[in-house]
């Protein structure tokens, strides 16, 4: 809220206002927050900083399964095969893949030759690791166990 005059007295304050709901205990109410400037940028800062977070949390998530279902997809095969099927540049591949090396949900299965007949480590899912639905990657509540 900004208020003030032409003669140059003014100022600005931030104001959070709480109406309720008609379902409330209490009924419906009126409560009235008055911030200082500096205080009003703080929390659309940390607002700003918590969206960001979950998005980049969600984002993360949503490739960490893509990378999940191209290992199984593919069975028995090399690290730059599983990356190249899910399209990720080294930058977002590389992180994902160490976490889930560590965590111990894909492992080394043996090598496969390449097409320059060289061999190279081969991965799989660890047995029992537990996946989300592929058919929907967003539900966490629909688990089963890889057999």
């Amino acid at each position: 809220m900004a208020c003030g005059g032409s003669a140059g007295h003014s100022t600005a304050w931030g104001l959070n206002i709480d109406e309720g709901q008609l379902n409330d205990p209490d009924g419906r109410r009126w409560e009235i927050e008055v911030l200082s400037v500096s205080d009003c940028r703080g929390e659309v800062a940390t607002a700003k900083e918590q969206h960001r977070r979950r998005h980049q949390d969600a984002k993360r998530e949503v490739n960490r399964h893509k990378i999940l279902r191209a290992v199984r997809t593919l069975e028995l095969t090399t690290k730059t095969k599983i990356r190249e099927r899910c399209g990720f540049g080294g930058g977002v591949f590389n992180p994902l893949w160490a976490d889930l090396l560590e965590e111990k949900a894909i492992i080394q299965g043996g090598s496969v030759r390449g097409g320059n007949r060289q061999w190279y480590d081969a991965h799989q899912l660890a047995p029992g690791h537990i996946r989300i639905d592929p058919d929907n990657p967003g539900d966490h509540t629909h688990r089963d166990t890889l057999t």
